[in-house]
């Protein structure tokens, strides 16, 4: 039977490699007496204060602990040895990926006898050669940075305010002087990092009322992380005391200055609301989770109903009519070369096409419309943004030998975008999917085992409500292509006013593997530490 443990590890070992990472800790330290000397088989007992999870273990021969696989959260240790008093101390914050040391010097007396260490001062880490700085969910919430009013509610852009990063004119950010595309992006281990361009899917981002932390860091990163920056998010769990939040964001035209070319302030209102809630899982009668399950939810939506300003040069009535006399130009008849008279074209010289696409041209509303002039047509349309998003995370501790944790993200984007002239507007979709599960398996004190797996996906895509296809084919054009097999326009260019064109919708999916055409992130690792 002893060697079903390391028939297992070997199993499990023989699982291919893949992107998925650990966002545990390391807690470690050394216990002495108060000579100097090393203490051996000390009891050690390691405790998440919020879960009250407890993890033992003992100190070896040299006098070392260590707890391998720690989640991020707050951490109380004690360490007892007959004939000696008890060592306490409280308040540890295990941040994501961190090797936190707590050294400890017992006193000679009887273990009911107990020293506690009330705050622990700031050390030096000599564990890790890594240089990283984090943000805590506090700072998150109460930075004076408003993620919501670009239109998004994505936390991405809070990275900046770290030490050692640098953005750039993409918004893409520096890690130590490294290159923006030598970051790896995760959330809870699984990463949102799409493989072309190698930049991360802000919007699979958990909201910020979601985040517990975020990490970055970027000198002297293990292999683990395959590229020399790294930031790290981790989602928020739930722990024995019940909490619930609500919130709500406002903002409005009302500061907005205008930019060139714009007449009126486009319209603006935005809100930005939602509620939060955490806590043991608890079912009257049925079950009671306290220091064992545990529950954290967000739902959050984003309300954006703005406009965007649409700028034309279209031509004047007159031109319309077919009177060019205000526009110091000869119109001549393009078949004989003969200006036509009185430098008006006669309605039966028209052009089918032109009377077809003539109606998609507003007329003018800026100057007096005599002359035709660049951008002699300005209008604010509709350019709606709002989303919808939840996420939620379970948590479990099976035994004191094994956990499980989960979590789910959802994140819907639909929009509007206005085209030129009088063509309708595109409406589009842009959704974020991510799910990813953690297992971790205590072998015996000094071996562990931890599974995480998990998927990214975010199709996206807009549609243009106007069968181009249709239009383009009732104008019977020569050497075109009819019947292409996507809805678009064709692009009639005219000096001096604003082409009739259409391009074709956008549709796509991102995932962050090169498994078929689109994007995807796929995800799964076991890892086994032995210490």
């Amino acid at each position: 039977m002893k060697t079903l443990p390391a028939l297992l590890v070997g199993l499990l070992c023989l699982i291919p490699a893949s992107h998925a990472q650990s966002t545990f800790g390391v807690v470690l330290g050394t216990v002495r007496d108060a000579s100097g000397a090393v203490v051996g088989n000390a009891a050690v007992q390691l405790t998440n204060v919020g879960e009250n999870v407890r993890r033992d273990g003992l100190t070896n021969a040299n006098g070392d602990y260590e707890f391998q696989n720690a989640r991020p959260g707050s951490y109380a240790i004690s360490i007892n040895l007959p004939g000696f008093r008890t060592f306490s101390t409280r308040d540890l914050t295990l941040v994501a990926r961190q090797t936190l040391r707590v050294d400890a010097a017992l006193q000679v007396g009887e273990v009911s006898e107990s020293v506690e260490v009330q705050t622990t001062a700031g050390v030096i880490a000599t564990d890790s050669p890594v240089i990283a700085q984090s943000l805590n969910s506090r700072n998150l919430v109460n930075l004076p940075a408003n993620v919501r009013a670009g239109g998004n509610t994505t936390p991405y852009s809070l990275i900046a305010t770290l030490p050692g990063v640098q953005p750039d004119n993409g918004n893409g950010f520096s890690i130590q002087g490294g290159l923006p595309a030598q970051t790896e992006t995760s959330v809870d281990g699984i990463s949102v990092t799409n493989v072309t361009g190698n930049s991360p899917n802000r919007n699979l981002f958990p909201s910020v009322e979601s985040i517990g932390e975020i990490r970055v860091q970027g000198v002297g990163n293990t292999a683990e992380f395959g590229a020399p920056g790294d930031i790290t998010t981790i989602s928020k769990s739930g722990s024995n005391q019940l909490h619930g939040a609500g919130f709500w964001y406002h903002q409005n035209r009302a500061f907005d200055s205008r930019s060139f070319g714009q007449t009126v302030l486009p319209a603006k209102i935005g809100n930005t609301f939602g509620g939060t809630i955490g806590g043991p899982v608890v079912l009257p009668k049925l079950y009671d989770g306290k220091n064992r399950t545990f529950f954290f939810f967000t739902w959050e939506s984003f309300r954006f109903p703005r406009q965007s300003t649409i700028q034309n040069s279209v031509p004047t009535q007159a031109m319309r009519d077919g009177d060019f006399n205000q526009e110091g130009v000869t119109v001549r008849d393009p078949f004989t070369g003969v200006p036509f008279p009185d430098n008006r074209i006669p309605a039966s010289s028209f052009n089918s096409v032109a009377k077809a696409i003539i109606p998609f041209y507003p007329t003018p509303n800026v100057g007096a419309g005599i002359r035709s002039s660049a951008a002699n047509f300005i209008d604010n349309r509709a350019s709606t943004i709002r989303s919808d998003q939840w996420d939620v995370r379970l948590d479990h501790q099976i035994s004191q030998q094994h956990a499980i944790f989960g979590r789910f993200t959802s994140k819907d984007n639909p929009f509007s975008s206005p085209n030129n002239l009088l063509l309708p507007s595109d409406t589009g979709y842009s959704d974020h999917r991510q799910a990813v599960v953690s297992y971790t398996w205590t072998i015996r004190p000094n071996l562990l085992n931890e599974f995480r797996g998990g998927i990214s996906f975010a199709p996206s895509g807009s549609s243009f409500p106007f069968d181009g296809l249709k239009f383009a084919n009732s104008l019977n054009l020569k050497d075109i292509q009819r019947d292409i097999y996507f809805n678009a326009l064709p692009n009639f260019a005219t000096l001096n006013l604003t082409s009739f064109s259409k391009g074709r919708p956008g549709q796509g999916a991102s995932w962050t593997r090169p498994a078929s055409p689109a994007r995807r992130a796929e995800a799964a690792s076991t890892s086994v530490t032995r210490s």
